[in-house]
């Protein structure tokens, strides 16, 4: 009679067992999307971080006099992609980060510099959030460019970070140093920095005293015009 005991073969290629686990409640709002684009050159992050899965723990470490230089971009044109792919056993992610920003001609020797450029990038979502967007071994390439398909698209400069990497984007809670000065955090996404903006109405009237690191939201239903000094 055959026995029906698995072998030894048949219990080290055993599936792991499935344990369902239940999806955290939403981010308040609900909100999707991203507002900020940073980008580092690989060679100055010294070592990759910790992670438990999804969140690096702890700062990352850069190399002295370095920081992210944030790429000033159109709003809301931010677009983030990572699809898996499976082969041979090992799953990689071709990841794309995409964005566009007006062109006014300051900006080709920039631009240029960046041109070919292994890079990690960090995007900060709608809820203040940062994700890092690959590492040392695995990282993303920047390339632009623009098209003359219509009036709108010549005037704007299409930016683009491509890779295939080897583990999703992670979020991050750490310190990012900014170039040219400031320290935003993962944990609140506000930078932080000294110095203030007073806001005035049009009579020239105190309406408020803005710290470094905090955000000014205008609502009007109206349009609104800003003078800045």
């Amino acid at each position: 009679m055959a026995s029906t005991q698995p072998s030894a073969i048949d219990q080290v290629l055993a599936p792991t067992p499935f344990t369902p686990q239940p999806l955290p409640a939403a981010t308040a709002g609900g909100l999707v999307g991203f507002l900020n684009l940073y980008c580092l050159p690989v060679e100055y992050l010294l070592a990759d971080p910790a992670t438990d899965g999804s969140t690096i723990l702890g700062n990352l470490q850069l190399a002295p006099n370095t920081g992210w230089y944030e790429l000033k971009v159109t709003q809301n044109t931010i677009k983030f992609d990572e699809t898996p792919k499976a082969a041979r056993g090992v799953t990689t992610y071709a990841t794309k980060v995409n964005a566009t920003r007006a062109q006014n001609g300051d900006e080709g020797a920039a631009i240029w510099a960046l041109q070919g450029r292994r890079c990690l990038v960090m995007l900060r979502d709608m809820a203040g959030r940062l994700r890092l967007v690959g590492s040392r071994e695995s990282f993303l390439v920047f390339r632009s460019g623009s098209e003359g398909s219509s009036p709108s698209a010549r005037a704007g400069i299409d930016l683009q970070f491509t890779g295939e990497l080897s583990r999703p984007a992670v979020y991050y809670a750490g310190a990012l140093p900014l170039v040219g000065g400031g320290v935003l955090s993962g944990s609140t996404g506000a930078a932080t920095g000294t110095g203030s903006v007073t806001v005035k109405n049009r009579k020239g009237e105190l309406m408020a005293t803005v710290q470094a690191g905090q955000t000014i939201i205008i609502k009007s239903g109206f349009r609104v015009a800003l003078q800045i000094q």
